[in-house]
């Protein structure tokens, strides 16, 4: 199956199973939850979580069985006081994890509450999770692990950021790997 979000458009083959689209698919179903700018989604069991870039921000939670809504999350008091989301989620735990108006947010992906918050993000700051970790760079020039399941902080490094240059981490086995060519052994 192919999953689209734009006004989240779901299409498949009708074959069961996964299998190369060797033909051309066919709509499943239309999701509009109120607006026309999708960021990256993930898929978390059935659920997809994917954000509102601009209007009015926010993470929101597509059953990617039966193509319905099952959840929207706008939180208040964000950093710059609008909860776009701006990168993909990270999934830990049953929770998507995403910087939300540049303050790092923990959401349930079963109904889409608040969990936890972290520390202001840099602006499009990515978060990655691996071994119950949660790494994001912060805009005080930090790169933090944090409890995947708490949002407590483990550890903090130095981590200046080079003018635009966008921190993206990678995590993996135990490893996280961030841009400029530095990796963070946790």
């Amino acid at each position: 199956a192919v999953m689209a979000l734009g006004t989240a458009l779901a299409l498949a083959q009708s074959a069961p199973g996964i299998a190369p689209l060797r033909t051309a698919p066919t709509e499943k179903y239309t999701v509009n939850p109120g607006h026309r700018d999708w960021t990256p989604t993930v898929l978390a069991g059935a659920t997809i979580i994917g954000g509102n870039s601009s209007d009015r921000g926010g993470l929101f939670g597509v059953d990617a069985i039966a193509g319905t809504l099952k959840w929207s999350f706008r939180p208040t008091g964000t950093a710059s006081g609008n909860p776009f989301v701006a990168t993909v989620p990270a999934v830990a735990g049953g929770l998507a994890i995403v910087p939300m108006g540049n303050t790092l947010v923990a959401v349930t992906t079963a109904a889409g509450r608040e969990a936890w918050r972290g520390p202001k993000t840099a602006l499009s700051a990515a978060v990655a999770a691996d071994g119950g970790l949660a790494f994001v760079l912060s805009d005080d020039a930090n790169f933090h692990a944090l409890d995947a399941a708490t949002g407590r902080e483990k550890w903090a490094v130095p981590f200046p950021r080079w003018k635009a240059c966008d921190s993206k981490p990678v995590a993996r086995s135990g490893s996280v790997y961030v841009t400029r060519n530095v990796v963070v052994r946790g």
